[in-house]
């Protein structure tokens, strides 16, 4: 897991009109689905569902359900899959879902990087 700091996450989406969320979107999938040692090229193929309408149900609910797995249950996958279509009918990744979903992300870099004591990268593409 990647800590990232969401005013940039925030800011990378406002800057990019939300494309910037699509990519959040495959490293967000791709980093809980190899911490659950699952396949990570589900990533590619939730992240090319994500933008088209209808599709993009199974897309998100799809991460929603990782999401709730990786937080042990603290956010349910229907309560994310509300959040990540209501603001934007899901044509493009809503902010309200990545910075909820980052912020518990970075609650468990830290928590990983506590357990390793090393320092995490805080960067908003998480390429290092």
């Amino acid at each position: 897991m990647r800590k990232r700091n969401l005013f940039q996450l925030f800011g990378l989406w406002i800057s990019t009109i939300g494309l910037y969320g699509t990519y959040w979107f495959y490293l967000s999938s791709r980093e809980m689905l190899v911490r659950q040692g699952r396949d990570p090229e589900e990533a590619s193929t939730w992240t090319l569902m994500a933008p088209l309408p209808i599709i993009n149900i199974r897309a998100y609910w799809q991460q929603s359900k990782l999401f709730e797995q990786t937080t042990g249950g603290k956010y349910p996958a229907a309560l994310m899959l509300a959040i990540w279509m209501l603001p934007t009918i899901g044509i493009i990744v809503s902010p309200i879902g990545l910075i909820i979903t980052q912020h518990e992300l970075n609650k468990i870099a830290a928590a990983e990087d506590a357990a390793r004591g090393g320092a995490n990268t805080d960067d908003a593409d998480g390429d290092g």
